[in-house]
């Protein structure tokens, strides 16, 4: 889903992406409880369903270059006792609204690739190659 993996990809956060690619960091043992485990993949999944009542208000975001404030401070007070809590408001702002673009795309286009750099701090979106 364009949601987790641009957070994943611009937030360096989604427990539910570790856990589907097998990557939880098993290593050190709080970690795994805490940032990788239960509560954190629900609390992803509520930031999820949050934002994405707010966006069908909005028309999922098309033309928007902002969000509510009152959203973003939602979310950090949700993630508050997770890593990405260093993340900004304005940093949420801008993965969302990424994670929007991409999605309105993929719907659009009637599906393509989703493109990541985390590198790069960057998301965007690709057609599939014409039969």
């Amino acid at each position: 889903d364009c949601f987790h993996l641009t957070t994943a990809t611009l937030l360096g956060w989604s427990p539910i992406l570790r856990k589907l690619l097998n990557c939880k960091r098993r290593s050190i043992p709080q970690i795994d409880e805490v940032e990788d485990g239960a509560r954190a993949k629900i609390t992803e999944e509520a930031v999820s369903a949050v934002v994405y009542g707010f966006a069908k208000d909005f028309s999922l975001f098309d033309g928007a270059t902002s969000i509510e404030y009152e959203l973003l401070r939602t979310i950090k007070m949700m993630t508050r006792p997770f890593e990405v809590h260093e993340r900004t408001p304005h940093e949420w702002e801008s993965a969302i609204l990424h994670a929007y673009s991409v999605w309105r795309s993929l719907i659009s286009n009637n599906g393509g690739v989703f493109l990541g750099s985390a590198s790069k701090g960057t998301v965007g979106y690709r057609p599939l190659p014409a039969e």
